[in-house]
């Protein structure tokens, strides 16, 4: 008699079963980049986790009946531990209804989120992008706009001079808030620190500036956050020390829509707590 050795699965073999692995990391590890797209675009946590089982389940249906006419008829008629299937459904749900959850308040290298805004950054620590969950993903910076939101400019004489063009960027977050730190420097400036703040249960965005100031570099110079915010056809209202204004002049004392006197200063404003710049239809940023 002749031993006869078993065979060991090899060659094509073995490769054809590497890449079907390969397949499934590449399916599951796509599957996080529309998770966070269902997230931006304001689906909850648990309606994106019904959609996708849903879908799953409608997926395995042909799978079902396929099997249910090509089983033998003693397997057919084999009964199915329900219990225990609808156990590991509910627990694979609430896994993946928690990671939902978790994936609004994650953030990327260059941006940071809570449940109502999304903030996006560039090299420098300037806000180049504010999505408004609430509002269909409303932009709220104008991209457009020489400057993004929150870039340190420095003019020299009616002429830019310098602004931030590198910076470090640290995101830290919390149970209660998320922050994004710029630590960066411009012409004119020792230092610059710029803070973005969010809040996991209120629909605000704090912006911290500290900025150091250096050495003069020329006799008039002037140093400015540039803010453009994308509402079209905007009127501004801000708060004074004794109430809020509209500003902006014409020479007709008489007209309704002047509440600034003709001779005062138009190039600059003294705001005491905000400023709210709105279209005066359905859409503002305060």
């Amino acid at each position: 008699m002749t031993p006869k050795s078993e065979s060991k699965p090899g060659g094509m073999g073995v490769f054809k079963y590497e890449l079907l692995l390969l397949l499934i990391s590449m399916i599951w590890g796509s599957a996080f980049v529309a998770q966070q797209i269902g997230m931006e675009q304001g689906l909850g946590p648990m309606t994106f986790g019904g959609l996708r089982f849903a879908l799953g389940c409608l997926s395995l249906i042909p799978l079902i009946i396929w099997r249910k006419r090509n089983l033998p008829a003693a397997d057919r008629e084999a009964k199915l531990p329900y219990k225990a299937c609808l156990g590991a459904g509910l627990l694979l749900f609430a896994a993946s209804a928690l990671q939902q959850i978790g994936l609004q308040y994650t953030s990327s290298a260059n941006s940071t989120r809570s449940c109502y805004f999304k903030v996006t950054f560039d090299q420098a620590g300037n806000v180049t992008s504010i999505l408004d969950k609430q509002h269909g993903n409303k932009e709220i910076v104008d991209p457009d706009a020489p400057q993004p939101l929150n870039q340190y400019v420095l003019y020299k004489k009616g002429a830019l001079a310098g602004q931030v063009t590198t910076a470090t960027l640290v995101a830290s977050t919390g149970p209660v808030l998320g922050c994004m730190t710029a630590d960066g420097v411009a012409t004119g400036l020792d230092g610059l620190r710029r803070k973005v703040v969010l809040y996991d249960a209120l629909p605000r965005i704090d912006i911290i500036n500290d900025a150091v100031k250096g050495q003069q570099i020329a006799n008039v110079e002037m140093g400015y956050f540039a803010f453009p915010l994308k509402v079209d056809n905007f009127m501004l209202r801000h708060e004074m020390p004794t109430g809020d204004m509209k500003p902006g002049v014409t020479s007709d004392i008489n007209d309704p829509n002047t509440e600034q006197y003709f001779t005062s200063s138009t190039a600059f404003s003294t705001v005491n707590r905000w400023i709210d710049a709105s279209n005066q239809r359905d859409w503002g940023v305060i």
